[in-house]
């Protein structure tokens, strides 16, 4: 018998109401709950690359740093064009990024995180090149300190903030439970943590008895550590939407 999804979507808007979409388009009830919302970062148009043409390649660790970088830049196609390689977080970025630039865009196959992006850049080679990392602010820095423990020489530039949603009103996780939903999908530790963080004692159980869908190893890992059974979570084959309905999909 074909089990009834009742999914709650954490990710940030546009992509949360998206994913609720293609959820609806399936079959499935959903409700959209964005836990984190992005603002312009401390190095938002602060950089100029009209003279660094030097350098090897930049790292773009999300859509969002995609949209905020080339929002600050003048002639984004141009700009861009002065790195020698440019490499993704995963397919959805590579395709933001793809959409101002003539140059190839590198992604890893199969791990959309920090790990995947590493495992294409040869660290035997790195030393002495120059590196442009594009990010937010408090993200990740295991690309950054890799590269940089490699010989090479890494400019993070931060251009754009990410805010957790307050859960003011607890009662929240009471509705969520009493509506009937069973399967939570997120796309961040910090949104992870947060949300059961903010949640009352008594609605530790449900959140635990909830499926989970994730998009990394990485976010697996925390959330077996909060207490998930691993049986629980679903392990996404990256981050896109696409990537995200498809495990929605073998859950039933």
């Amino acid at each position: 018998m074909q089990k009834t999804i009742y999914a709650l979507i954490l990710r940030p808007e546009p992509k949360g109401t998206e994913l609720a979409t293609l959820c609806q388009e399936s079959g499935f009830t959903s409700v959209v709950y964005p836990l984190i919302e992005y603002a312009e970062g401390r190095d938002f148009g602060t950089f100029d690359l009209q003279h660094h043409s030097h350098y090897q390649g930049a790292f773009f660790v999300s859509e969002a740093a995609v949209q905020y970088f080339v929002k600050s830049l003048t002639n984004p196609e141009q700009q861009l064009e002065q790195f020698q390689q440019l490499i993704a977080v995963g397919p959805s970025t590579a395709n933001a990024l793809s959409d101002f630039t003539k140059k190839p865009v590198k992604y890893p196959s199969k791990h959309a995180d920090s790990e995947g992006v590493l495992s294409l850049i040869d660290l035997t080679d790195v030393k002495g090149q120059n590196w442009f990392i594009i990010s937010g602010q408090s993200g990740r820095t295991l690309v950054a300190e890799t590269l940089k423990g490699a010989g090479a020489n890494v400019t993070t530039c931060a251009v754009y903030h990410r805010q957790l949603v307050e859960l003011q009103d607890t009662n929240k996780y009471d509705q969520w439970k009493n509506a009937g939903i069973n399967c939570i999908v997120i796309t961040s530790g910090e949104m992870l943590q947060h949300l059961f963080q903010s949640a009352p004692s008594h609605m530790q159980k449900w959140l635990i008895s909830c499926q989970w869908v994730v998009i990394s190893a990485r976010l697996l890992t925390i959330a077996k550590d909060l207490g998930v059974p691993e049986s629980q979570i679903e392990l996404a084959e990256g981050a896109s939407n696409r990537a995200l309905i498809h495990s929605i999909k073998r859950l039933t």
